[in-house]
């Protein structure tokens, strides 16, 4: 019997628990989404070229998937809000050391140490969730997990261009360090129990899951492309000549069409199953690139938001999803961290090849580029046998 074996399953979606790890994770990906929203032109100003800016901003991945190697078996074997709150404190940590540094050379080094603390908060925050959901509503608990990322994506890059030219950049790094503090204290209030049941080993089976390998291929070809937005879309739109303090509508548009969107196709899903939800999400994220490289307008900006709510923003959280139904309860640390390993090799060669496309071909040649991963997924995702079980997803 395991230790877990006589706690009750939640039988709403809407119970405390959750609701407070959703809190948690509200306080976690606005942190992370101000810090990723300014740290371009935080990394320009600094003297870094677009390539050092590819590589600063992509940085965080490499510890992260290194680290991936034992926080899977962690999240499977110990107190998983313990490493949840711990791995906060981390980022903290992470973003008073961007406030302090004075060269591309230190920001890419605190880069690393935000990486070493992501390896554990996003996977530690998806299992933990799926720990307080129903386990015949987990498809659409996720979705509404999901939803706490959308909302950050909607403010915090904004905010945190907008603190930039009030308080610096240093300062806006201060504020998202103070939001990860806040966000570890939220875990600690949490009191029902999300512990790993499995003996503590590290090996491959205890790293990944292979039943899902795909969904991560997916998510690696999608967050590759989609970190390519967040390197350099503020630096393109200042680059078309709009302000600081009106490029972060983009985030603000794309966040909310992801409200929307995510309701609506989930909905969709439910009937057609996820496949054939995935191939329009995909079709749609396409466009956005396609159109990205030619707007030069704060509207235009906007409709290609829209369009990437309509594609990223509905595939990822289908995903992620599809990747924890395909597993045992006992392996959700290993079907998380599987997923977010592919999130960490996209976060890693993404930008950094965005960055070498800017220098050699231009801003808007680059966005064309990214059309190739999206292509590549939705072959991915057509191929692949699901046997039948792409019908339990849902949103």
């Amino acid at each position: 019997m395991t230790k877990t074996a006589n706690i009750k399953e939640p039988t709403s979606i809407w119970n405390r628990s959750f609701i407070l790890v959703c809190i948690a994770a509200v306080f976690m990906h606005f942190g992370m989404q101000m810090s990723q929203g300014i740290l371009a032109p935080y990394t320009a100003a600094l003297g870094g070229s677009a390539s050092e800016v590819g590589m600063v901003t992509s940085a965080f991945a490499l510890t992260a998937l290194l680290l991936k190697a034992i926080s899977a078996p962690i999240l499977d074997s110990f107190n998983r809000k313990k490493v949840f709150s711990i791995a906060m404190l981390g980022t903290a940590v992470a973003f008073a050391g961007y406030a302090f540094s004075t060269s591309v050379f230190m920001v890419g080094t605190f880069s690393l140490v935000r990486g070493a603390a992501m390896a554990f908060t996003s996977t530690a925050a998806l299992v933990i969730a799926t720990d307080f959901l129903p386990k015949n509503q987990l498809g659409k608990g996720i979705g509404i997990f999901t939803l706490a990322q959308a909302i950050c994506q909607a403010l915090a890059p904004m905010i945190a261009l907008n603190l930039a030219l009030v308080i610096g950049y240093e300062g806006a790094y201060m504020v998202a360090a103070v939001v990860e503090v806040l966000g570890s204290l939220v875990v600690l209030t949490i009191k029902r129990p999300s512990c790993g049941t499995e003996p503590f080993r590290i090996s491959l089976s205890s790293m990944l899951a292979k039943e899902a390998a795909m969904p991560a291929i997916v998510l690696a070809l999608m967050c590759g492309s989609f970190f390519s937005i967040y390197t350099f879309v503020v630096l393109y739109g200042l680059d078309q000549g709009i302000s600081q303090e009106y490029v972060g509508s983009f985030f603000l548009v794309l966040a909310g069409a992801m409200l929307l969107s995510r309701p609506l196709m989930g909905s969709l899903s439910d009937k057609i199953g996820f496949k054939k939800a995935m191939v329009p999400a995909l079709v749609s994220y396409a466009a956005g690139f396609a159109l990205l490289s030619q707007v030069d307008s704060l509207f235009g900006f906007c409709v290609v938001a829209v369009l990437m709510a309509f594609g990223y923003g509905v595939a990822q959280p289908l995903t992620q999803a599809l990747a924890m139904k395909l597993v045992p309860p006992e392996h959700f640390g290993a079907a998380s961290c599987t997923c977010y390993v592919g999130n960490d090799i996209g976060a890693l060669i993404g930008p950094n090849i965005a960055g070498l496309l800017v220098e050699l071909l231009g801003c808007s040649s680059m966005w064309l580029c990214m059309l190739v991963p999206v292509a590549f997924a939705l072959v991915v995702v057509v191929a692949y046998p699901l046997e039948g079980r792409e019908s339990e997803v849902k949103l």
